[in-house]
């Protein structure tokens, strides 16, 4: 009998095996952040389903409960064949997207696994079902009335739902709900107890040092509640860049709090700050209502707040709060008897009703700033982001905000590390705080003419009297005031060895904190000698440099942005 013939083995290049291994990373971790927030993953890679002649097939499904994730995928880097693709799955959901029972009773049948990871009290037409497109690298958007039922999970915002989920297990999936759309009636699939009370006392106005209608209650809450209807503006999140101040929650500090709870067994004696929705009521032991405007003192009450996610905003204290999370650690078991049981020091803020969305934001980031300046002092980064909120036109906010636009688009697209879950790359607080921020001040400075110099004179007008300034025209000046810089950038990186532009110190030091900004101070100097460029003469100006970047021929220090901004003016501009 004749031997069957092997099929030999395919030999990949080096860039197919990291293109596979990046793969694989990459659906690793969706699973991953889905099942740690307590989703169960039900396998579908390969099973078609047929609806009215439609073929296909979904890369991954999670349930939890009656929530339905229909999770599709991909790796690839061409915008073209990321558009086809969408195009493929949102012709595949069409046949059944207004079909919700038909797609369950289908998927129970086909898909095996299925029927038994749902709820089964819930019937087929009461489960919601949500789709979400997850693409491994960036791509343009695309505004069509077919996508508008997906969510679009970015890469950014998966690593950072990965390591919520990593820090604080189960009780991340609240915030996951609240980035898919969803309400607690979806979840529970039945109206719960629309308010959680408690017996708290509300302050009168005057005592209490707040300005006029801002409305104060002292409380005792369950960490299991506050867990479910509170939300925190984190920096890094998926929410709006520009409005948030909370920090990421920290792994190792979460553990060493869970093990606190354990060991001594008692609630923490310091309280949680909170701000409170506006819907926020208080009775009194008969059921009244009471009204706390004219209170002459602290009144008895019941504290009714609606039981809904991200209804309750925490200002301070994300930390205590998330200590009791639902997690699988060796402390799991004696926490999830706290959780329900212990009750958390709570004062809560109720806002007036007039005040505007960026107004509340800025008294928040204001009040967090307060607080943790005093208990140690608050990062640098964290500092820069919350003065975008509270102090949006100081030369410090909109470097932020322009250093941001240049990890996005430009040379140093990739390098800059504007995340907290970012390893390996350039910390941009120093480039912000030594050197951007005076070249794109609004104002002028130490005989130097910034970037606002050269800008629409009417807008920039407009900028430095802030009562008249819109957030639309600072955007458009940070853009501008990027684009600027990333034609100074980009010249300067035609010039250099492909093999030195890498942030990798042993290797070299043309991407570096320091160089960045020695470049914005060669900048500075350029516009306040000549005025701005263009690519082709910046092009021309840095071929006459002759800077080594290698770690034992770059002699410049942290110290030393200045003298190296002028050396690089000295030798390729002067006398351009």
């Amino acid at each position: 009998m004749a031997k069957k013939k092997r099929r030999k083995k395919q030999v990949l290049t080096p860039e197919q095996k990291l293109a596979r291994r990046i793969q694989r990373k990459f659906s690793a971790d969706i699973i991953a952040t889905f099942e740690r927030a307590g989703f169960v993953r039900v396998r579908s890679r390969d099973v078609q389903v047929e609806i009215d002649g439609r073929k296909g097939e979904f890369d991954q499904i999670f349930v939890l409960g009656g929530i339905i994730v229909l999770l599709e995928e991909t790796c690839t880097r061409d915008t073209e064949s990321i558009k086809n693709h969408l195009n493929n799955k949102a012709n595949f959901h069409a046949a059944f997207r207004t079909r919700n029972k038909e797609l369950v009773q289908l998927l129970d049948a086909k898909i095996p696994g299925f029927k038994a990871a749902r709820d089964g009290k819930r019937d087929a037409d009461d489960c919601r079902v949500i789709y979400v497109y997850c693409s491994r690298y960036p791509f343009e958007k695309f505004e069509r009335p077919e996508y508008q039922h997906i969510h679009f999970l970015s890469y950014e915002y998966l690593r950072y739902f990965r390591q919520l989920t990593k820090t604080i297990g189960a009780s991340a999936k609240y915030e996951i709900f609240k980035f898919l759309g969803l309400t607690t009636k979806d979840v529970r699939g039945k109206p719960g107890k629309d308010l959680a009370e408690y017996r708290g006392f509300v302050l009168p106005e005057r005592p209490s040092g707040f300005p006029s209608n801002h409305k104060l209650v002292t409380f005792y809450v369950d960490p299991a509640t506050l867990i479910e209807i509170c939300y925190a503006l984190r920096r890094d999140s998926w929410q709006d860049a520009d409005a948030l101040y909370q920090r990421m929650l920290i792994r190792s500090k979460i553990r060493q709090m869970r093990k606190f709870l354990v060991s001594k067994g008692h609630v923490y004696v310091n309280n949680v700050i909170v701000s409170l929705p506006l819907s926020t009521g208080f009775v009194d032991g008969e059921g009244k209502a009471v009204n706390p405007d004219g209170l002459a003192e602290a009144t008895d009450v019941t504290v009714r707040i609606p039981r809904e996610f991200n209804s309750v905003g925490l200002i301070d204290g994300q930390h205590r709060v998330f200590s009791y999370h639902e997690g699988n650690d060796e402390f799991e078991p004696k926490i999830a008897k706290l959780r329900d049981k212990q009750q958390l020091l709570v004062t809560g803020i109720i806002f007036p009703g007039s005040l505007k969305a960026d107004q509340r934001l800025i008294r928040e980031a204001d009040l967090f700033l307060e607080i943790n300046d005093r208990q140690s002092r608050t990062k640098s980064e964290l500092k820069q982001s919350i003065e975008t909120i509270v102090a949006p036109y100081s030369d410090i906010a909109i470097a932020r905000s322009v250093i941001s636009e240049l990890a996005k688009v430009g040379p140093l697209t990739g390098h800059l590390k504007d995340h907290y879950f970012d390893e390996g790359l350039i910390k941009t607080s120093s480039i912000v705080s030594y050197a951007l921020r005076y070249l794109v001040t609004l104002k002028g400075l130490d005989g130097h003419r910034p970037l606002s110099e050269y800008w629409s004179a009417p807008k920039i007008a407009l900028l430095r009297d802030t009562k008249d300034a819109t957030l639309e025209l600072r955007t458009e000046y940070v853009k501008w005031c990027a684009s600027q810089i990333n034609q100074f950038l980009s010249a300067f990186r035609a010039v250099v060895p492909k093999s030195m532009w890498t942030t990798e110190r042993k290797v070299s030091r043309a991407l570096s904190v320091t160089m960045i900004n020695g470049l914005i101070f060669c900048l500075r100097d350029v516009l306040t000698d000549k005025g701005p460029g263009d690519f082709e003469s910046y092009h021309k100006a840095f071929s006459k440099l002759t800077l080594k970047y290698g770690p034992k021929e770059f002699s410049y220090k942290s110290s030393h942005y200045r003298a190296l901004g002028q050396h690089i003016y000295q030798q390729c501009f002067k006398n351009g």
